[in-house]
């Protein structure tokens, strides 16, 4: 942005000098033809000496700097985005079984852990409530059979 601006002084500075040196002559004379000729050198050469020594290689150096940032960003963001997945998986299966609990006038707390993969799916539980060994039975069958927890991955305690 600096180096704009310092462009964009430099041409107004020019055309600024050159308008009052035009202005201090008469139209037809030898002098402000001379001043013109020169005036429009230097005006020219203002405006394009920038373009000339412009370097394309730190352009490219810099995108490939907002690459790698903007990769690096994506990827925190699929973490991010990964974690949130996992914990509302967590949560929703945890309430579901509270709820089947509930449904046979039991209190029981569930704490699910998940599987490390892509789509993470639940693979043990433990649950912690005062629960007779029949509505046990029935629940523990039930997050077989609904959430392919097998019994020997589920965790009761009281």
């Amino acid at each position: 942005m600096a180096t704009l601006g310092r462009y964009i002084f430099s041409v107004t500075t020019a055309a600024i000098i050159f308008s009052i040196l035009q202005s201090l002559l008469h139209k037809n004379s030898a002098a402000a033809i001379l001043v013109r000729l020169i005036g429009g050198l230097f005006l020219t050469f203002t405006v394009i000496a920038p373009v000339i020594d412009f370097d394309l290689d730190s352009i490219f150096e810099q995108s490939w700097a907002y690459t790698s940032h903007a990769e690096d960003i994506a990827a925190a963001g699929q973490t991010i985005a990964a974690e949130q997945l996992s914990q509302r998986i967590k949560e929703q299966c945890e309430t579901y079984i509270i709820d089947k609990a509930m449904s046979y006038q039991t209190q029981l707390d569930a704490d699910i852990t998940l599987t490390n993969d892509e789509m993470p799916l639940p693979s043990a539980v433990l649950l912690k409530g005062n629960i007779s060994p029949y509505v046990k039975s029935i629940i523990a069958t039930w997050i077989q059979d609904e959430m392919g927890i097998p019994e020997d991955h589920q965790i009761w305690s009281e």
